[in-house]
């Protein structure tokens, strides 16, 4: 019977293959696109660099090294903790003890191993040399990364603080904070970020996007119960959300429900200050952070990922 009831299996098209890889590629940028627009990446990202320098983490852990350098490094040994950062840098890159990839090759065998062996030591020392090559080039990467952070975290901040006294920022803090965002995004695109690091990211977003959407649901059930309708509410409170005087300017509002919403004062406090400190921790406001986070309807599991082989 169940033989009987299976159906002949139709093979995918050329153009049905092309298809699928435009949208997996599509995904992928989507999701690359939303962490490069997240100021939590750069945290992330200079603190896995601090880890590197330390020896406590190996390239490998951070970055995707076939996209990086376009050679497959699965069967290298490359480091071990400690050893691929001897001493703390000094000139903006790592002080290794492989200074070069000549002193890599040019190391001593400590015994003969037979002829296979020698050759796959030497190739996993190549290897090793050319990671060690990448490193000291993407350590100065991270490092102007830290510049950058250094001035786009304040700026951020300052933001987030005048949106909460409902100012405007001057146009020219405005613009810095554009070209210094416009540099972080271009400093983040040299950095193929493999695909442990790339779900670690999205799944962050994602954490902080749960809560805002948690706090807002009681927000908008909270209005629901004096009797303020759903649109009413999103108009009124969508861009506002940071705003320190919204209760006293709705509550002025003329229809009966945004009167009697003050009532609720001790509530909708607790919920707003929720939504202050998620915006503080993602650095950007409310309505920014929104679109930053990645539309999963986009990017079915895990279909933006790069799969082996």
């Amino acid at each position: 019977m169940y033989l009987r009831d299976m159906r002949p299996i139709q093979r995918l098209s050329r153009e049905g293959e092309v298809a699928i890889a435009k949208r997996i590629e599509a995904a992928r940028e989507m999701m690359l696109g939303a962490i490069r627009e997240s100021p939590l990446t750069f945290d992330a990202i200079l603190g896995w660099r601090d880890a590197l320098v330390e020896g406590k983490m190996l390239l490998r852990d951070i970055i995707d090294l076939d996209a990086t350098s376009g050679v497959g490094f699965d069967r290298a040994v490359i480091f071990t903790p400690g050893e691929a950062m001897a001493t703390p840098p000094t000139d903006g890159k790592p002080a290794s003890k492989y200074q070069s990839a000549a002193q890599i090759d040019a190391g001593d065998i400590e015994s003969e191993r037979g002829t296979t062996e020698a050759k796959e030591d030497e190739s996993s020392m190549s290897l090793a040399a050319r990671e060690a090559e990448l490193t000291l080039d993407l350590v100065g990467t991270f490092d102007t990364m830290a510049q950058v952070h250094r001035k786009l975290d304040k700026l951020q901040r300052e933001r987030i603080a005048a949106l909460s006294k409902s100012e405007v920022l001057p146009r020219t803090t405005e613009r810095r904070y554009n070209k210094l965002r416009a540099e972080s995004i271009e400093l983040l695109k040299r950095v193929h970020l493999n695909s442990t690091r790339i779900d670690q990211l999205v799944e962050q977003i994602y954490q902080l996007n749960r809560r805002l959407v948690g706090e807002e649901g009681w927000l908008l059930r909270l209005a629901e119960t004096v009797g303020v309708r759903r649109r009413d509410f999103l108009d009124h409170y969508m861009g506002n959300e940071l705003a320190a005087d919204w209760l006293e300017r709705v509550g002025a509002l003329p229809d009966r429900g945004w009167a009697c919403l003050p009532d609720k004062a001790p509530e909708i406090a607790k919920h707003r200050t929720a939504i202050a400190q998620i915006a503080a921790e993602a650095k950007l406001p409310i309505a920014e952070f929104r679109r930053v986070v990645p539309r999963k309807d986009l990017a079915p599991f895990p279909i933006w990922r790069r799969t082996p082989g």
